[in-house]
């Protein structure tokens, strides 16, 4: 994992702490929870139909673009101009939260991307595997690809449902833990935007 990648989810990581007191919260048992989630639906739907597939693939696909917008506008966002020059104590510390907040919701959204775009690649891992469009149909039958998978054959069938549902398990949960991240970032960003409008009336 790139060290960008890993400082992206330790601070989102890091986000989850009472805005009001800074008390941290503790993630273990929502880890849990997700996990088991995850994992009782590997069981129950192991197989992933054609249009879940499709479905799936359009909607991480806008929300990703919606979140690269959103993106754009916490970057052009300058608290400087919220703070005049005879602005108080208490308003110049407002404002440095409200930046801390924007600060940190450019992890969260960028977490969220993150994650988005690895449902969208293990979803098209399983287009490809279980439900192919005919021209791949054609590519995987033909040549030493072919050839290839025979040899292999028998040797992946030993791991197949092991393999199965490993994968069911991972994409159901980053499928659980995008949701999760999208519904958080959306409650802080609109958190955000009030507390912005506010101090944006009252200068």
């Amino acid at each position: 994992m790139s060290p960008e990648i890993s400082k992206i989810i330790q601070s989102n990581r890091d986000t989850f702490y009472d805005f009001s007191s800074g008390v941290r919260a503790n993630l273990l048992w929502l880890r849990l929870a997700k996990l088991v989630v995850a994992t009782a639906s590997a069981v129950l739907f192991s197989v992933f139909s054609d249009p879940f597939l499709a479905a799936v693939l359009t909607v991480y696909s806008i929300l990703i673009g919606f979140s690269f917008n959103v993106l754009f506008q916490l970057f052009s966002f300058d608290p400087s101009s919220l703070v005049k020059g005879d602005a108080s104590l208490e308003r110049r510390v407002r404002v440095d939260r409200l930046k801390t907040l924007g600060d940190e919701l450019f992890y969260n959204i960028s977490y969220f991307n993150i994650v988005s775009i690895a449902v969208v690649v293990l979803a098209l891992g399983y287009s490809f595997v279980y439900a192919p469009v005919p021209f791949l149909r054609r590519f995987v039958h033909v040549g030493l690809f072919s050839t290839a998978l025979a040899d292999a054959r028998m040797y992946l069938e030993l791991l197949k449902e092991p393999l199965r549902f490993l994968g069911c398990s991972i994409f159901y949960y980053l499928l659980i833990e995008s949701i999760c991240t999208l519904g958080r970032t959306i409650a802080r960003m609109s958190f955000f935007f009030s507390l912005k409008i506010r101090l944006q009336n009252e200068a």
